[in-house]
């Protein structure tokens, strides 16, 4: 952290670790695609560790933030943010993970006074409070844009600790109703995430600007023509049913398994759900117990799923809620027909209302299961996907984003 650069160069992109998430990695891509433009680029995290720390773009540097003690985290905080200090101390007092994250909070706010970026682009988590708090605390006139990349509604909604959950969630509120005016800039990644902040927080909706992922790229087009080592993906094999995701509850693999249940009873094809997470031994037992060994493969974490998705004959998401899919995007750039449920929020506003993929209430195995077998039949034009997935590549993102860097307009 002590190369000397240009004035005005330096921008920071802040999340909370790099493990194998959506967001995390539209955020390392934005981070690359901003190095690429000249800028020098520091990707801040709470913890250096995740599945993505070993494909770090060139030019991007990777700066954990130390960790101070309990005391003198808190302490710092606490001064830091002034009028806020009653509703942070409310919600802190209900979170121990929140309570965790001011352990951050010096060093956050010494590399704010120390590099004075140009902007801060917080995403996740604590990060958009932290950067708030670190950028009035050392009057550096940064601009702090929050990047809000799932439906805060349907978050709240999916706290745990019943008895806990309304106060959490009165809290959170207050927090964030009161500190997201104050950002420079709110970034919504899909118009129906933008809708849902304004409603719940009280915001006026123009101050919420959409701007999607940086999700297609050439990188993208390239590796979905390399190789891939899967039997099933063999010339001459059953069409295959692809999902990629994070095993976890919010994914809806357990209607998605159900559903390829009734697909298997008209079509011989075969299901693959690459991903990793808590859920694995539930959809292992559930596969078992529908007698789908045989036609159902979790093999963790692809290399490339990009290959996957252009020898895949349908791409299913069965989310419960998203924010803007990318997966969903991949699979259109990688010409693989879609289908998902209509969550909020993304995959209508992708799909065109259901023009370019067919839509099904979450939750609903009948209707999924109809909709994957229509697919599988029909077999949709595909270069139309392609051509509409254009319209969310890594260069009009980072167009979009740098202008709100340097507090443009054209936008």
């Amino acid at each position: 952290m002590t190369e000397t650069v240009a004035p005005k160069t330096r921008i920071a992109l802040y999340t909370t670790n790099l493990k194998g998430g959506g967001a995390e990695w539209c955020l390392l891509v934005l981070a690359g695609a901003l190095a690429d433009r000249g800028y020098h680029v520091d990707l801040l995290v709470d913890y250096n560790k995740g599945d993505y720390t070993s494909q770090i773009p060139d030019g991007v540097n990777v700066y954990e933030l130390p960790k101070a003690t309990w005391i003198h985290g808190t302490f710092t905080l606490i001064r830091a943010c002034r009028g806020d200090r009653i509703p942070m101390l409310r919600h802190l007092s209900t979170s121990l993970k929140g309570l965790q994250k001011s352990r951050v909070f010096p060093a956050l706010r010494d590399y704010v006074k120390r590099e004075a970026p140009i902007a801060i682009i917080c995403s996740l988590g604590y990060t958009p409070f932290l950067s708030v708090w670190a950028a009035r605390d050392t009057s550096s006139g940064i601009r702090v844009i929050a990047r809000e990349a799932n439906t805060f509604s349907e978050q709240l909604a999916e706290e745990h600790l019943p008895w806990l959950r309304r106060r959490r969630r009165r809290q959170l509120l207050q927090l964030k109703s009161r500190l997201y005016p104050k950002m420079d800039a709110i970034v919504s990644v899909s118009s129906g995430v933008g809708d849902d902040l304004a409603q719940v927080l009280g915001l006026e909706r123009q101050t919420i600007t959409t701007i999607y992922n940086p999700v297609v790229s050439e990188r993208l087009h390239a590796r979905r023509a390399e190789g891939v080592e899967h039997p099933w993906l063999a010339p001459g094999e059953p069409p295959i049913v692809l999902a990629v995701g994070r095993l976890n509850p919010v994914k809806g693999y357990t209607t998605l398994i159900s559903a390829f249940a009734l697909v298997r009873q008209t079509i011989d094809a075969k299901l693959i759900i690459l991903g990793e997470g808590s859920e694995r031994s539930t959809l292992e037992d559930h596969v078992q117990r529908l007698n789908l060994q045989s036609s159902v493969d979790l093999p963790g974490r692809a290399r490339n799923p990009f290959a996957f998705m252009a020898r895949s004959s349908v791409f299913a998401l069965s989310s419960l809620y998203e924010g803007l899919p990318a997966v969903l995007i991949e699979a259109m750039a990688c010409q693989c027909p879609v289908v998902a449920t209509d969550c909020p929020s993304g995959p209508r506003e992708i799909l065109e209302d259901g023009r370019l993929g067919l839509l099904t209430p979450v939750g609903d195995t009948q209707k999924l299961a109809e909709s994957i077998i229509q697919t599988l039949r029909t077999s949709p034009e595909t270069e139309s996907l392609e051509h509409h997935a254009a319209q969310f590549s890594v260069a009009a993102s980072t167009d979009a984003y740098e202008a709100l860097i340097l507090g443009r307009e054209d936008i």
